[in-house]
């Protein structure tokens, strides 16, 4: 009888039908102030909020629904006329177990995620993701709606 190789040993892992991650990176609301640059090391001043009406347009395309309002009410936030620099001050929350999802419905699955994970925890640390997440809060990724070209900011 021949000897049977790792891979003929290995059970087939599947995708579990049921797979759930909590955050593991958890901010505080954020509070946002404007200034100048050349102030920018003091707390500027707090920027108001302003509740403004505008008219949407209607998702469906009947004649009738075209000529229909479509009231919205909206917040909307901006620097005043001689502020150029918006201050935004935060809290992260960096929770620990990321190597175990909060559910899985596979057990094969999920001792192969722990295996992987911890593995490249050893290996690699988190060195690479953290870079990757210092860049983006340090360059205000996250704060522009089109991303396009906020790595250049």
């Amino acid at each position: 009888m021949a000897k049977k190789t790792n891979t003929e040993k290995q059970e087939k892992i599947t995708i579990p039908l049921v797979l759930s991650f909590e955050k593991k990176l958890v901010p505080s609301n954020g509070y946002m102030f404007g200034t100048t640059w050349d102030k920018r090391n003091n707390i500027g001043e707090p920027l108001k909020i302003v509740e403004e009406a505008k008219l949407g347009t209607k998702s469906s395309a009947n004649e009738t629904a075209v000529a229909e309002a479509n009231p919205q009410r909206v917040d909307n936030c901006s620097l005043k006329f001689d502020q150029d620099t918006l201050q935004l001050q935060f809290t992260l929350k960096i929770l620990s177990g990321i190597e175990k999802p909060s559910i899985c419905s596979t057990p094969a699955f999920l001792k192969a995620y722990k295996d992987i994970v911890n593995n490249y925890i050893e290996k690699e640390g988190f060195r690479e993701l953290a870079k990757r997440y210092a860049t983006n809060i340090a360059n205000g990724r996250f704060l522009w709606r089109n991303r396009v070209g906020a790595e250049n900011i």
